[in-house]
């Protein structure tokens, strides 16, 4: 059980970055569609949870330990690399939101110069990518389970205290979700596969696809309601959340920028590894593939948080549901094979 819950906070933490962490996705993917876009958080939810399910079950029952690996089980060579070159640079991308993200919350909170964060953030990215893999991801395990428990915390608590009460009427939602999920998963893969040494069985594989899937459920479900009820009525700026929590108190609003820190540090350092290892299997200059890495982000950070998320991200999230649905598609097919 513990190997089991250290893997699913590890993949949550990587997937709750600082876009998830200050409502900015949350905002832009579901709340501005209005009521029926808890269905699309249901969805995001629902394949969060199974994809992490399908692909340590397909890493535990057949032995598979790098994501090359993992894509090469039914994928010619052509669309493999097609995929490692999307998954690399949709980790590029996230790299860039966080930077950005370093800048903006330092900027808010500090009024450090947007370029000093992002400049901090783009050092922590290279020495992550420098380190051993193992030892970044038993932090973000121990972090994920922080994070996850502080943004329930406090999302319940500025529902208590809430100010305003009224919900848009407008319904698209699927699609903003499918997006939404789909450039979440673009890389988890590749962050998914080396988790699945921990793992044993088959059942523990589905368990932490469940407890990933649940625990992503549980916050948005939270981060959803108490911003709606905000939209619309206030400036949320480019961090809702922790707009919302600044209206409420500087110690609260500390808090949750300590747990918006610690959100944008476990997806730099999952992306980076990610995004390094595959370029570690084509060259043998880490250290300068790790440097050109930092400093391209470094300079697209500057773009700015709220505007990288509402491009790039949902650009890349019509790719990644695409490569989300060709897994679930394989695998099930060899499931049935293997009955038969």
């Amino acid at each position: 059980m513990k190997n089991i819950f250290s893997a699913a906070a590890a993949y949550t933490a990587a997937i709750v970055g600082a876009g998830f962490a200050s409502g900015q996705e949350v905002v832009g993917f579901f709340v501005r569609y209005g009521k029926m876009s808890v269905f699309g958080i249901i969805f995001a939810a629902v394949i969060f949870g199974l994809f992490a399910a399908v692909v340590l079950d397909e890493c535990v029952t057949l032995n598979i330990r790098d994501y090359k690996g993992f894509l090469g089980i039914s994928m010619g060579t052509g669309l493999c690399r097609a995929v490692e070159l999307a998954t690399l640079f949709f980790a590029v991308v996230v790299l860039c939101v966080m930077l950005a993200a370093g800048g903006e919350l330092g900027f808010q909170l500090f009024g450090i110069r947007r370029t000093i964060g992002a400049l901090t953030l783009a050092l922590f990215c290279l020495v992550m990518m420098l380190v051993r893999p193992e030892s970044s991801l038993r932090l973000n395990a121990v972090f994920g389970g922080i994070i996850v428990l502080g943004c329930i915390v406090c999302t319940l608590y500025l529902l208590r205290y809430r100010e305003h009460q009224a919900f848009l009427n407008t319904a698209k939602m699927i699609v903003s979700g499918a997006s939404y999920t789909g450039y979440n998963l673009l890389t988890a893969g590749a962050i998914l596969v080396p988790m699945s040494a921990k793992l044993k069985t088959r059942s523990d594989a589905y368990l932490t696809g469940f407890a990933s899937g649940f625990a992503m459920l549980v916050m948005l479900l939270l981060m959803w309601g108490l911003l709606s009820i905000y939209y619309d009525q206030i400036n949320l700026g480019e961090m809702p959340m922790i707009t919302m929590a600044l209206r409420e108190s500087r110690l609260l609003a500390g808090f949750y920028s300590a747990l918006m820190l610690l959100a944008v540090l476990t997806t730099v350092a999952s992306n980076g590894i990610g995004a390094i290892n595959i370029i570690s299997e084509k060259t043998s200059r880490r250290f300068a593939a790790a440097v050109l890495i930092a400093a391209v982000c470094f300079f697209v950070s500057g773009a700015g948080f709220s505007r990288l998320i509402d491009t790039l991200y949902r650009v890349s999230g019509y790719a990644g549901i695409l490569l989300v649905f060709y897994i679930f598609f394989r695998h099930f097919r060899m499931r049935a094979q293997k009955r038969k």
